[in-house]
Formats: structure tokens, sequence, C-alpha cells
């Protein structure tokens, strides 16, 4: 299971009435999960497209 599927699978399990409430904290417990695991994925992305464009330059010094 890749981490678009898990976000997916967990987003569908948690109870939109009791996001915001900690009084069921399993579902709550889901959403905090769902929350870190979108904000893990697009730091993903963010630090992929820096080590390419790091990589970029790289080549671009070494053509110099």
């Amino acid at each position: 299971m890749n981490i678009e599927e898990l976000i997916t699978d967990l987003r569908s399990r948690v109870n939109p009435d009791v996001t915001t409430r900690i009084r069921m904290p399993q579902s709550y417990g889901r959403h905090q999960v769902v929350k870190a695991l979108e904000y893990l994925a697009m730091e993903n992305e963010r630090l992929k497209v820096m080590a390419k464009r790091s990589r970029e330059l790289q080549q671009k010094c070494r053509e110099l």
C-alpha cells in the first residue's frame, strides 16, 4: 500500500462529525494521522523537487 492509498483508506474511516471533538479518540486519531501523512507526502514531494534542482545546478557548475 503506497502513501496515497493509505491516506485515502484512513480518510474513509474518519467520521467527519467527530474530527473536532476529542471524545471519540479513534476517529480523531485517524484524522490526525491523515493530516500528518498528507503533510509528509507534500514535504516528500518538495524535497524531491529540491534534490532535482540541486542536481541540475551541480551539473551546470561542472560544465563551466
